[in-house]
């Protein structure tokens, strides 16, 4: 039994640690401005702020239509202002 335990507390762990390497790896576009990748609108960090930010979400929408609407080459998401989108840092 004592065995069972430790393996099913491993599990815990091993899944926590997980989950916050994820969040972290998400949330370094947006907190460090050096960090050059793209960003996933599907990430923690933004799903979180649109819950706040209904202007935020109406502008991903609008943006997003008006590009799929254009004949170009860029995707919809490549679109959108970064700038806008990034999460702003509390003062």
């Amino acid at each position: 039994m004592f065995l069972s335990q430790i393996q099913d507390l491993s599990s815990v762990v091993g899944a926590n640690i997980s989950l916050a390497l994820q969040a972290f790896s998400e949330l370094q576009p947006f907190a460090d401005e050096s960090y050059k990748t793209s960003f996933d609108l599907s990430s923690a960090p933004v799903l979180l702020h649109l819950e706040e930010d209904r202007e935020l979400l109406d502008y991903i929408q609008r943006e997003c239509k008006r590009a799929g609407e254009s004949s170009s080459d860029k995707s919809n998401v490549d679109r959108l202002n970064f700038k806008k989108v990034q999460l702003q840092k509390e003062e």
